[in-house]
């Protein structure tokens, strides 16, 4: 196994355990997997840890995606934030990557989705069509 404090960590900000648990299945073999079940705990852990990726929930409590986007962006700057999302009503996507996120993952999560964290890991971004 490699030494964990090699691997990159991962911030998951999510309300279901369910979801989180799935992810934490997913991605742990290969990531130190964070994990916040609301937004502002999710902040929180974001400035004491400094992740290498947030993954965010868009349909929060208290908090929409967008604008923890916003707030971890701002704190930050150098971190990418990808919106995962079971928005899929038109615009979603835009109004994610206005907020600041690099891309946005749709649920329910599937066999792509290590694929794609490893993507925005390694410098992905989504470009936000005018």
């Amino acid at each position: 196994m490699s030494d964990p404090r090699k691997l990159s960590q991962i911030l998951y900000i999510e309300d279901s355990d369910e979801t989180r648990s799935l992810v934490r299945r997913l991605l742990s073999h290969k990531y130190v997997v964070l994990e916040a079940a609301d937004p502002l705990n999710g902040l929180q852990l974001a400035e004491e840890t400094h992740p290498s990726l947030i993954l965010l929930d868009h349909n929060l409590r208290h908090m929409t995606g967008s604008e923890a986007a916003t707030r971890l962006r701002k704190m930050l700057p150098n971190t990418p934030i990808v919106i995962v999302s079971a928005d899929l009503s038109t615009g979603a996507r835009e109004r994610a990557l206005a907020a600041g996120a690099v891309g946005f993952i749709t649920k329910p999560i599937d066999d792509d989705f290590v694929e794609q964290v490893d993507e925005y890991l390694n410098g992905k971004v989504e470009i936000l069509e005018d």
